[in-house]
């Protein structure tokens, strides 16, 4: 299946993938330049696409709101007026890029 290059589901491998969410989540521990704020809003409660259209300009980033709740499922709903420190959108492609393009051989 092909996904776009922004959705998560690019990289195929599922330990990869769990990498990269970990990188992301390690990365907005600390602070980043091009990190930014956004504040969950009522009417993005359930709608994570949304969040992601409103922060990013695009829907394919929505994963990145379901990763940083901790959710399992992007039917779980946001939590309400929560700040979210979000990556920069280059950031995420090129890390989804790298890791898409590793052999799935993991170097120990």
């Amino acid at each position: 299946m092909n996904y776009n290059r922004l959705d998560d589901r690019f990289i195929s491998s599922d330990v990869l993938r769990a990498m990269m969410h970990r990188e992301m989540l390690d990365r907005i521990a600390e602070f980043h330049d091009d990190n930014f704020d956004y504040v969950i809003k009522v009417d993005e409660q359930y709608r994570s696409d949304l969040a992601a259209f409103r922060a990013y300009g695009t829907q394919e980033l929505r994963w990145v709101f379901r990763v940083i709740a901790g959710h399992e499922s992007e039917y779980e709903s946001l939590p309400t007026g929560q700040t979210f420190s979000l990556p920069d959108s280059t950031w995420l492609r090129n890390k989804i890029r790298d890791y898409a393009a590793m052999s799935g051989e993991i170097d120990g």
